[in-house]
């Protein structure tokens, strides 16, 4: 069980019903706050997709990754990430078990008391826009704040002070107004929530291409295997790893190549042409020109000034 599960399990009476076991005919003004992982260990962490009719909720996840159902998109998210899911978006989710972060949820009648009160015409307008921040995307500063505000709400949520109602309202709205911050931030540099949520698609998209480029090297896969097992053409995949790392896909699956070449050749007493063999190269000689062209010098060469250096700073 992580801090904030263990701190939330110990708290007083809950402020209100708990969600999953609340009538919202009866109650429609309550609000919850649950860790991440309370609902996802008995799931195996997997979320089916699925919708709210009337909840509002504000996902925050301090530390972890996991793909994420919005509707159409599937997104691979990486800490820090915010998701504020308005009705009717269907969502699911599938955390790397041990993530960790909080999820607000708040009842549709509450949140529009709040926003109606605030008098604020961009708050009105985005209360049912959906939001997505995460990972590279993210300013340190936006991520600081938001923590601050999930902290804030955990400790008024698990207290017993007087007014908890009021502060917890208030840092909703304060988080609402966040919100509508961040998504003006995005809209003033070009991206709209759609163009936006584009952007978080690619920076996904180039993060699986790294996870495969990472199981795959070895078996000297193609440009176009990597494509096909992204579901991209390859022209594509070229603009993707041009414009988020610079470099052509191929660039970057034998800059990983040569990497790990020079690891075995400083650090293994393996043959060259054992570590030829190992990294998917047939011949010993396509190895040693392979090296040649991308680091000037043959490997053998190479894992006798390395083994100088690595012995001169011993």
């Amino acid at each position: 069980m992580t801090s904030l599960a263990k701190k939330l399990a110990g708290a007083p009476i809950p402020l209100y019903s708990l969600y999953g076991r609340v009538n919202a005919d009866a109650e429609p003004r309550f609000v919850h706050l649950g860790a991440l992982e309370q609902g996802n260990e008995n799931r195996d962490w997997n979320i089916l997709a699925h919708r709210h009719h009337d909840l509002y909720q504000f996902i925050w996840v301090s530390d972890g990754y996991g793909t994420v159902e919005l509707d159409t998109r599937t997104l691979h998210l990486e800490s820090p990430v915010l998701i504020y899911i308005p009705p009717l978006v269907v969502h699911g989710f599938r955390w790397n078990p041990g993530s960790e972060g909080l999820i607000l949820t708040v009842a549709g009648a509450l949140l529009g008391d709040l926003v109606d009160q605030s008098g604020a015409p961009e708050i009105i307008s985005a209360r049912d826009e959906l939001l997505v921040v995460a990972g590279n995307t993210s300013r340190r500063s936006d991520a600081s704040e938001i923590k601050g505000l999930f902290e804030s709400i955990l400790e008024e949520y698990i207290g017993n002070k007087l007014c908890r109602e009021v502060v917890i309202s208030s840092d909703i709205l304060i988080l609402l107004a966040k919100i509508v911050r961040l998504r003006q931030s995005y809209r003033n540099g070009g991206l709209t929530s759609e163009t936006f949520l584009a952007e978080v698609e690619q920076r996904s998209t180039y993060r699986r291409f790294e996870d495969l480029v990472e199981r795959h090297f070895r078996e000297r896969f193609r440009v176009v295997d990597y494509a096909y097992s992204l579901a991209i053409s390859v022209r594509s995949l070229d603009r993707l790893c041009l414009r988020l790392a610079a470099r052509t896909p191929s660039q970057i699956v034998q800059g990983r190549i040569v990497l790990e070449a020079k690891r075995d050749l400083i650090y293994t007493d393996r043959t060259i042409a054992e570590i030829g063999y190992g990294l998917g190269f047939d011949d010993p000689s396509y190895f040693t020109k392979f090296f040649v062209r991308n680091e000037g010098v043959a490997p053998a060469v190479f894992r006798q000034a390395g083994r100088m250096r690595e012995g001169q700073d011993g």
